[in-house]
């Protein structure tokens, strides 16, 4: 596609017009509408007889991150956490396979997969099944994944009749598969905007909503419908939007946590219910913080919300057996906290869990030194710098004293980590430190991609290269390619991937430069690596 050219778009329901479209991947942002998306497909493969009534005969839903909840052991195998998407379909298509003794052994687990595969794309293929795999981003560890993309590209290899749907937010899905066409959910225009506002708030309301929305800064960006119904439900309860995208998630949360406060009355009184907004909202982030960062997940088990509990009750001053009262009081006023199934709980949307558990982060006093801990929640890590009280001094600490000091830095952590910074846009000031925050990110970005796409585990696109690049613009007026170039020295250059070039720098020796300390070279020095990865086109963007 040409730099100037429209990307093609078309609506969810005519995503297989073309015959020779057999497989999809559907990326979008945080609230962008993906799983409300499959919903809506599925609906119509139900309910409308004519729809899509050539290629499919029923749907088959997996929300891939319920795979983080299984944990037995199945066909003798030793390996309890063995997470295998062919194995969840024969679950939910009732087929018992029976394998004789002589194939139970562990030398053999390699033949009973190949049956059950034969068998499950047999089933598939002679219901015409649309397999939807929803939310690749939700699987709890690198691992999972590795094992899903497994038997994703399996899927799309052998399936002649089926054809498989896989979802993922953006930033969180690098592989290229065989045989799939990839589609990226779009922002919406302003007549869904304007539609969307009049479904919700009515048509006096809503004009009135949309004259303040076009002069906020909302108007300015990719309009999700997560954030304009987050708006719509603001102005309906104060009768005005917010005038920072950082404070939506703040608001919505707030609100939920009057109408607990509303509801009260009718409802038994418990020693949590008792506590003001500010403490209630202050536990809340707390327990997210606790559950994703333990739990590593966003569905969560009674045993989840009892062990999280258990360790922060005190620091509210709330009896110790009344965890169990705490969740179901959670889920019946706030609506924050909702009942997944069977003694499983889940956030109303994984954006909220992940911004309530930034808040608490950002009230520590200090941000953790533990690279098993922060590399484990990238998107938290990025709205904690947005929603931070120095977004430039926040940003700075995260990448110059701990990211680029970890070894253990993998590819998936820094794209989901720049991807969703770049959705929530924070305000970073002018400071040339943030610039050389921002420098250090981009050559992480860069080089991970490069490492990692060197070791044929995966193929890897760069999804979030287009994005990335408006790194250039932030840079300009933070930080001069001249400093930059004082520094360090191109040491090589070759084309990355997708053929976009980069250059290796390579850091001057200390002796080259006697700079004082407010010197913003002297900032470089201390603050970057010897080795920097960039983009020939960030050095052209930061000429001025």
């Amino acid at each position: 596609m040409a730099e100037d050219e429209e990307p093609h778009s078309l609506p969810i329901g005519r995503l297989f017009d073309n015959p020779d479209t057999r497989h999809i991947v559907i990326l979008g942002h945080p609230g962008a509408g993906k799983t409300t998306s499959m919903k809506h497909l599925c609906q119509r493969l139900l309910l409308e007889e004519e729809f899509l009534a050539d290629r499919f005969n029923v749907p088959i839903l997996l929300r891939l991150r319920d795979l983080n909840l299984k944990s037995e052991k199945a066909d003798g195998n030793s390996n309890a956490n063995e997470v295998s998407v062919l194995r969840k379909l024969q679950e939910l298509l009732g087929l018992r396979i029976v394998f004789p003794p002589d194939l139970m052994t562990e030398d053999n687990s390699g033949h009973r997969r190949l049956l059950r595969e034969r068998m499950v794309i047999e089933i598939l293929d002679s219901l015409k099944a649309l397999v939807i795999l929803d939310g690749f981003d939700e699987l709890a560890h690198k691992t999972y994944k590795v094992a899903v993309l497994r038997d994703i590209r399996t899927l799309t290899a052998k399936l002649e009749h089926a054809s498989l749907l896989v979802t993922s937010r953006t930033g969180e899905f690098n592989a290229h598969i065989e045989n799939a066409v990839q589609f990226e959910i779009s922002p919406l225009n302003p007549r869904q905007v304007a539609r969307f506002a009049q479904l919700y708030l009515g048509e006096g309301k809503a004009r009135h909503m949309l004259s303040q929305f076009t002069q906020s800064p909302f108007a300015d960006t990719a309009v999700r419908p997560l954030t304009i119904a987050h708006l719509c439900a603001i102005y309906e309860r104060t009768g005005s939007i917010p005038e920072k995208p950082k404070t939506v998630y703040r608001k919505v949360v707030n609100l939920l946590l009057h109408e607990w406060d509303e509801q009260k009355s009718v409802k038994r009184e418990s020693a949590y219910a008792e506590f003001e907004i500010d403490r209630k909202a202050e536990f809340l982030a707390h327990l997210a913080y606790v559950l994703t960062t333990q739990a590593k997940r966003s569905v969560f088990s009674s045993s989840d919300i009892l062990r999280a509990y258990g360790k922060i009750f005190t620091n509210f001053g709330l009896p110790k057996g009344d965890a169990e009262n705490v969740a179901r009081e959670i889920e019946s006023h706030t609506g924050l906290l909702l009942q997944a199934g069977y003694e499983l709980y889940e956030f109303s949307h994984k954006s909220l869990q992940e911004y309530l558990a930034a808040e608490h982060l950002v009230r520590l006093p200090s941000i953790p030194d533990d690279a098993r801990l922060l590399t484990s929640i990238p998107n938290e890590l990025a709205v904690a710098t947005a929603i931070s009280s120095s977004p430039s001094e926040y940003l700075t600490e995260l990448v110059c004293n701990r990211f680029l000091k970890y070894s253990t830095l993998t590819f998936e952590f820094v794209t989901a980590f720049v991807s969703r910074l770049l959705v929530e846009k924070p305000d970073f000031d002018k400071s040339t430190k943030v610039g050389v925050a921002l420098v250090g990110l981009y050559s992480l970005y860069v080089g991970r991609m490069i490492e990692y796409s060197s070791q044929q585990e995966l193929f890897v696109v760069d999804r979030a290269a287009r994005e990335f690049e408006s790194l250039a613009a932030l840079l300009k007026g933070r930080i001069r390619v001249t400093n930059l170039l004082d520094v360090f020295d191109q040491h090589d250059k070759s084309d990355g991937v997708g053929g976009v070039a980069v250059l290796r720098l390579q850091k001057k020796p200390k002796h080259s430069h006697t700079w004082t300390k407010s010197d913003p070279r002297s900032v470089m020095v201390a603050n970057l690596p010897s080795e920097l990865w960039v983009r020939a086109s960030l050095v052209e963007g930061l000429i001025e």
